[in-house]
C-alpha cells in the first residue's frame, strides 16, 4: 500500500465558512500526525452522496458507464473501484455499504458495454494499415503509445468477462491471474508485449498483440 485516501459522504455543504475552516484545519493537523507516525495520507476527498447515486446508477444501468476523466489517473477515474475498496470506517446511515451491496453484482449491460467498446478498439488497431507501417518505420513513440492501449483494452475485456470490476490503473496482472475466463499464457504475454526495448522488436511485438487479440475475441464468442 503506498498511501491512503480519505473519502468523506455528506448530503449538503456546510454554509458556515468558519465552522468550514475549523474542519478543515482539524482533518490537516491529523494529517500531519499521522505523517509524523509514519501513515501517509494522500488526502482527504468531500463527496455529495446524491452526486454519487446519480453517477452510480448511470453507470449501472449502462447508460454511461465511461470512466471519468482526472489528471491523476492514467485510464480515468473508475466509481464502482473506488467504493468498492472503501474501508468503512463510520457509515451510521448505511449508505457506503448499500453502495457496495449494488456492486455484489455485475449489470449484463454494463458488461456488454464494456467488451464491445475495448474489443472494438483492439479489432480495429488490429487490421489497421497504419499500425503496420509505424511497425516498419519504427516509430517508438506510436508503437509504445499503442502498445500500452490494446494492452488496456484487452485488460478491460478480460475484467468485464469475468464480472469483476476494473481495478484501477495498479496491480492488474495481480487480479487476472485468480480470473477463470484467460487465454493461456495471457499474463505472462502481456509483459512480454510491453517489455520492448529494441525497435527492430516491433514487427514481434505487433504479431504478440494480434495473436492476444484473437485469443481475447474467441474468448469472448466462446463465453459472452
Amino acid at each position: 500500500m503506498s498511501d491512503i485516501d480519505l473519502r468523506a459522504y455528506y448530503e449538503n455543504w456546510i454554509p458556515d465558512k468558519d465552522h468550514l475552516a475549523f474542519l478543515r484545519q482539524t482533518i490537516d493537523l491529523h494529517i500531519t500526525d499521522w505523517r509524523r507516525q509514519g501513515i501517509e495520507i494522500d488526502g482527504y476527498w468531500p463527496r455529495r452522496i446524491s452526486d454519487i447515486d446519480d453517477r452510480l446508477q448511470s453507470i449501472l444501468d449502462g447508460s454511461s458507464p465511461n470512466p471519468d476523466p482526472c489528471i491523476w489517473t492514467i485510464w480515468g477515474y473508475h466509481l464502482p473501484t473506488d467504493l468498492s475498496n472503501n474501508t468503512i470506517i463510520d457509515d451510521p446511515f448505511a449508505i457506503i455499504s448499500e453502495w457496495q451491496r449494488q456492486l455484489q453484482t455485475y449489470p449484463d449491460k454494463l458488461r456488454n458495454h464494456i467488451i464491445k467498446k475495448h474489443l472494438d478498439s483492439a479489432l480495429y488497431w488490429r487490421h489497421d494499415y497504419h499500425y503496420q507501417n509505424k511497425v516498419a518505420r519504427q516509430d517508438t513513440l506510436f508503437c509504445a503509445g499503442l502498445a500500452s492501449l490494446l494492452v488496456h483494452n484487452l485488460v478491460q475485456v478480460i475484467f468485464a468477462l469475468n464480472r469483476v470490476y476494473y481495478s484501477g490503473d495498479g496491480w492488474n496482472l495481480n487480479y487476472i491471474t485468480r480470473f477463470h475466463l484467460v487465454p493461456p499464457g495471457f499474463c505472462s504475454e502481456l509483459e512480454t508485449v510491453l517489455l520492448v526495448g529494441d525497435p527492430e522488436q516491433y514487427p514481434e511485438q505487433r504479431e504478440r498483440l494480434c495473436r492476444l487479440i484473437d485469443s481475447v475475441e474467441q474468448l469472448v464468442r466462446d463465453y459472452l
